[in-house]
């Protein structure tokens, strides 16, 4: 690993306290907390302990790897951060990009949508929508769901 990401992955424990047990990267993360929101971009998810947390950096557009100056119309970028306890888990399910879209937008509520199928689930996107205790749900379109749904399922055995 180079320097950069192991002092990051070192801060990173050093601000929550514990080693961090299980990571990846989202390609596209989307909220229905906080009046929708929605990262276009790679989003670091992680888990320490008991909790997964999400965080998000600024994010370079480039066209043919050359970076591309922002516009004065683009808005100013704000750090995202985003965490949530395992027991606040009470389901998942993977449904199409465009319901996620919906979702974010406020377009439909999550507790109306239904999990992808038939010829969508060859066309479309997956985003797998965790739906948390309070009624909110976060969206990820994850690397790899199997370890995603592994880790959430190996801390619920863990402490049963």
């Amino acid at each position: 690993m180079e320097a950069e990401t192991l002092a990051f992955l070192k801060d990173i424990e050093t601000r929550r306290g514990a080693p961090i047990a299980w990571r990846t990267f989202c390609t596209w993360y989307g909220t229905s907390r906080h009046e929708g929101l929605e990262r276009v971009w790679g989003v670091f998810l992680y888990r320490v302990g008991d909790t997964f947390y999400l965080e998000d950096f600024e994010h370079q557009n480039t066209f043919l790897g050359f970076p591309v100056r922002k516009r004065k119309t683009d808005k100013p970028y704000e750090r995202y951060e985003e965490s949530f306890h395992r027991n606040e888990v009470c389901g998942t399910m993977q449904i199409s990009k465009r319901t996620a879209e919906k979702i974010v937008q406020g377009q439909l509520a999550p507790r109306y949508v239904k999990p992808i199928h038939g010829l969508a689930t060859l066309f479309a996107e997956h985003i797998e929508m965790v739906t948390l205790t309070d009624g909110s749900v976060l969206l990820f379109s994850l690397m790899d769901r199997k370890k995603f749904l592994a880790e959430l399922e190996k801390q619920q055995h863990n402490h049963s």
